[in-house]
């Protein structure tokens, strides 16, 4: 049984998730166990404790970051330990995400702490950082800040598009270089840029919060984009979690609001929004990873309990399923995984 996820990815007919006891786990999309991938210890191949990983599908293996030992560990698909690369220990620095977008280079998210650091490439080959890419704004000097859960998305032939705080620009990574790819166009001003030094009374958080106060635009907390479509995740709103849709064929977007009652993890599984509502349509719950021209979502069992009694499922087929599935699901059951396509 798996513990609460940290991070999950598709890979062909594969799920991997990672959770916070320090697993990673192999499933088949029939939800099925298949194996693990590595273990803790002290031994060869062993990690203290996991900070990233990412499936490397152009060598079929998988990176772990071990945040412990500074060092990235290769396996194979089937858990079997290949190698491993340690790199200079530089404790200022949290690596949160990380993704292949060739066979030697690895794009690698920091979170925000005391270095400024955004994002790096990492060349397998020589086994240096062959580039780095700062946040806009200055340093922090007593805590991490994540802006973002999912900051890297796949693109087109496996290249990266990435997104900043404080920023309307979307990223590219090709070729080793990162390039300004799409400017969302938004009806608010954008925030501006700080230059004093952050802390913990005066942090990127509490900062953002006044931002939305004051109706500016702080930028995108997530991003995932499959074959015609990028999704922008913005922020809860009015009840509910804000979206913006990119057309990429027709280079155009809306934004759009989608009820609360379907981000039900465990940061608001109390919130009033979840405990009143009655659902009439199937649910949009807040995704994790992209599956081809699918958004991945999961949610943790003893959360669809919550929905118990909650479901109009008369005239839906879609919601009678998941009517069966919340009365049936028991809070030791794994995760539950939902695939949705945009329309």
């Amino acid at each position: 049984m798996t513990g609460d996820i940290k991070d999950i990815q598709v890979y062909d007919t594969l799920i991997f998730i990672l959770d916070d006891k320090n697993k990673l786990f192999v499933f088949n999309k029939d939800g099925k166990f298949r194996n693990y991938i590595g273990k803790t210890g002290n031994g060869p191949g062993e990690y203290l404790a996991i900070r990233a990983f990412c499936v490397d599908k152009f060598s079929r293996q998988i990176i772990v970051f071990d945040n412990m030992n500074y060092a990235y560990f290769l396996y194979d698909i089937d858990g079997t330990f290949k190698s491993k690369i340690n790199i200079e220990s530089n404790y200022n620095e949290s690596p949160m995400k990380m993704m292949m977008i060739n066979q030697q280079s690895l794009l690698v998210y920091y979170a925000l702490y005391k270095e400024n650091t955004a994002y790096k490439l990492f060349d397998f080959l020589s086994q240096k950082e062959i580039q780095t890419k700062h946040y806009q704004y200055a340093n922090c000097t007593s805590f991490i800040y994540s802006f973002s859960k999912h900051p890297i998305t796949v693109s087109e032939n496996n290249t990266a598009t990435i997104i900043m705080p404080l920023c309307d620009t979307l990223f590219q990574c090709s070729n080793n270089e990162l390039i300004s790819k799409y400017i969302i166009q938004h009806s608010n001003q954008i925030a501006p840029i700080v230059t004093s030094e952050f802390n913990r009374e005066y942090n990127p958080v509490t900062l953002g919060i006044q931002y939305t106060k004051d109706g500016l635009f702080t930028g995108f907390n997530g991003i995932f984009e499959i074959k015609d479509k990028i999704l922008l995740y913005i922020g809860f709103i009015d009840g509910g979690n804000l979206y913006f849709i990119v057309d990429k064929n027709k280079m155009d977007g809306s934004y759009h609001v989608f009820s609360s009652v379907g981000n039900i993890n465990s940061e608001n599984i109390n919130s009033n929004h979840t405990s009143h509502k009655e659902l009439t349509c199937m649910p949009f719950f807040k995704p994790s990873e992209t599956d081809g021209n699918y958004l991945v979502s999961y949610v943790m069992p003893y959360n669809l309990i919550n929905l118990q009694g909650k479901i109009n499922s008369e005239q839906d087929a879609n919601l009678s399923k998941l009517n069966n599935l919340v009365n049936t699901v028991n809070e030791e059951d794994n995760p539950v995984l939902f695939f949705y396509k945009l329309k």
